[in-house]
């Protein structure tokens, strides 16, 4: 968006330049007086739109590359949903009744009766302890990736902090070094309506 903003000031200045610079008069040859300068209305009023249009575009492309938005920040989640269950148990052993129960429930290790066996995500296993120590395993690395991603989020929040405060400080002194030049640019825009 900034490079757009950057593109019509660029583009609006120097079409500014170039409708200060644009021949208004015309060369009469007459019979009595000779050669003349003559003002042409009809070229004086090109200039004038011409000015007027490139000083929008120069007014636009400052605010642009003033109030633009900077660039998001993509945040890639986890790749499936968890399923919201029960707090666990703070105890995480599998000797720990509550948190087997706890496992069952939040990983859905159901009973097959057709092959009296038990079912964890689509594989079926012999007895319910080794159904259980695999949701365990899966457990544990999945608070590691929750734990890391927290981390991760802290970082990627605290960058981003430090990104908006790099962000206003360059817009503050982008705002500093324009307004000489706006100055200095409405003060050209005045004088060559009233002068010229």
């Amino acid at each position: 968006m900034r490079q757009l903003g950057h593109l019509l000031l660029g583009g609006g200045l120097i079409g500014v330049v170039y409708a200060l610079n644009l021949k208004t008069s015309v060369e009469v040859t007459t019979d009595a007086f000779g050669t003349q300068q003559i003002q042409n209305i009809g070229l004086m009023a090109d200039r004038q739109n011409l000015l007027i249009v490139a000083a929008l575009v120069t007014l636009t492309g400052v605010l642009i590359s003033v109030f633009g938005s900077p660039r998001e920040i993509r945040h890639i989640g986890s790749p499936e949903p968890i399923k919201k269950v029960k707090s666990p148990p703070p105890d995480r052993d599998l000797s720990n009744d509550a948190y087997r129960l706890w496992l069952a429930e939040k990983y859905d290790i159901q009973r097959n009766e057709l092959f009296d066996r038990f079912v964890f995500r689509d594989q079926t296993y012999a007895s319910l302890d080794t159904a259980l120590a695999e949701a365990h395993k899966l457990e544990v690395d999945e608070s590691f990736f929750l734990e890391t991603q927290s981390i991760i989020d802290d970082e990627v929040k605290k960058h981003r902090v430090d990104q908006y405060d790099a962000e206003l400080k360059r817009r503050s002194d982008f705002i500093e070094k324009l307004r000489p030049l706006s100055l200095v640019a409405i003060v050209a825009i005045a004088v060559a309506y009233f002068f010229l």
